[in-house]
């Protein structure tokens, strides 16, 4: 008998553990607490990024000097509106940014702007062939990739391309040639 009284003190003690009782209320009341904060903080940067002034400095970062106050500006602005053109100089501008993550962040972004807006693929194709930076014109060859990979126009920037003084940027041309479905001819030759 007093094993068993022993034993249901036992089990009676494990119920009322640590997962049970006044410790688990409070557990569970902690944690949809620090939910319905969670939800508040997101309601105050919807009300954040609806805010007119707030916008306006974000729009004001856009012509920054600072390389990522134009990105953290440019990704904000991004995410809270529908993206227009006014973006694409500080998209463009990320695409040579030191962090890799941040260019890549920013190619996405590019890709999107430019199924949106036709008038984003020809500045992309000219920083493809033409700009100072190797690190823009790799970047800009991956955009191209993901926005018109079948474009005449683009199988053009790839063939110029692989003679790029630079030898990532040619690496870029032709994984990107690698992944076309039906090159052009030319550029099968080149490649």
């Amino acid at each position: 008998v007093l094993r068993r009284r022993h034993r249901a003190g036992r089990l009676h003690r494990r119920r009322r553990g640590p997962g049970a009782g006044r410790g688990a209320a409070e557990g569970r009341h902690h944690a949809l607490r620090s939910r319905r904060g969670d939800r508040r903080h997101g309601d105050r940067e919807k009300q954040r990024r609806a805010d007119p002034a707030f916008r306006e400095t974000l729009r004001a970062l856009l012509g920054s000097p600072n390389p990522h106050a134009r990105f953290s500006a440019v990704w904000v602005l991004f995410q809270a509106e529908r993206p227009t053109l006014r973006l694409l100089p500080a998209l463009l501008g990320a695409l040579d940014l030191p962090d890799g993550d941040l260019r890549w962040q920013a190619a996405q972004m590019l890709t999107a702007l430019g199924r949106l807006a036709p008038e984003v693929l020809p500045v992309v194709l000219h920083e493809a062939r033409e700009s100072e930076c190797a690190v823009r014109r790799r970047m800009a060859i991956f955009v191209l990739r993901e926005l018109a990979p079948e474009r005449a126009e683009t199988g053009a920037v790839y063939l110029s391309a692989l003679d790029d003084r630079d030898a990532d940027v040619r690496r870029a041309a032709l994984s990107c040639f690698a992944k076309l479905t039906d090159p052009d001819l030319a550029l099968a030759r080149r490649a």
